[in-house]
């Protein structure tokens, strides 16, 4: 593990890094794309100085009255369980933390279990729960402050998935980087903030906006029935780099397939 964790905020013993999102796997689902899934892990495990966040809904976890069918999951819930352990035990170093999601907290509004506590203390992982304030801290000492959560809302327009990601910016009005998932999107956006820093001097920066995008496909289960857009399936990392020169990172968004 080259990275330690201090508080909430995570240090690197490097100037460049990489953070993986994962979410909305949705494992379990009809619809789910396990090469996908297998994909990103390798990607993860092989890549140097790149680490993962995991922001929620990585199982599918239908119940009755949910709008996914119980029965026509590929594995119950039990077996999503196993089947994510699996995947996560190969870059277990390298996971910086574990948040739910909608699909999981529903388990817990029904029944009062957490499955998502309960899985991360099986596996060894970092969890809390629905969002995460948190920092990123390079080996000369410059920090990125940032914010994970699932989301909400959304809608099928890309306008409509967007200005849910951007409804995140209140949890961490100043932060460096946004991250959320729920949506299934794969747009990402950012935008110029303004505030007064301690001596009262108007600073700028860019915020970041990062959506986790998903490993569903909108071809079968309730996407399918409910007519929903068409959607492509896929994730997104975070290259971020120390600019020594300006004192500032360069933060570049990559798409993968």
């Amino acid at each position: 593990m080259s990275f330690k964790k201090d508080g909430r905020k995570f240090k690197f013993d490097t100037d460049e890094f990489e953070i993986a999102i994962i979410s909305d796997w949705h494992l379990g689902a009809p619809a789910c794309c396990v090469d996908m899934i297998n994909r990103q892990i390798e990607y993860i495990k092989k890549t140097k100085n790149c680490y993962a966040i995991v922001c929620g809904d990585i199982l599918e976890t239908a119940i009755y009255g949910s709008k996914g069918l119980v029965h026509e999951q590929k594995f119950f819930s039990n077996e999503q369980v196993k089947i994510a352990k699996s995947f996560l035990d190969k870059i277990q170093d390298k996971t910086l933390f574990v948040l739910g999601g909608n699909h999981c907290f529903r388990i817990n509004k029904a029944t009062t279990l957490d499955i998502m506590e309960m899985f991360c203390g099986w596996a060894n992982l970092n969890y809390q729960g629905p969002e995460y304030h948190f920092a990123l801290q390079c080996k000369r000492g410059n920090v990125l402050s940032c914010f994970a959560g699932h989301g909400r809302g959304s809608g099928q327009t890309p306008g409509a998935k967007l200005n849910s990601l951007h409804s995140l910016h209140w949890r961490l009005p100043a932060g460096d980087i946004i991250i959320g998932g729920h949506t299934h999107g794969s747009d990402c956006t950012e935008q110029p903030i303004y505030y007064l820093d301690k001596n009262f001097n108007l600073v700028e920066k860019i915020q970041h906006f990062v959506a986790g995008w998903s490993a569903l496909s909108s071809d079968k289960g309730y996407a399918a029935r409910a007519h929903f857009r068409p959607l492509s399936n896929g994730w997104h990392s975070i290259k971020i780099k120390l600019n020594r020169t300006l004192e500032s990172f360069d933060i570049n968004i990559i798409k993968h397939r």
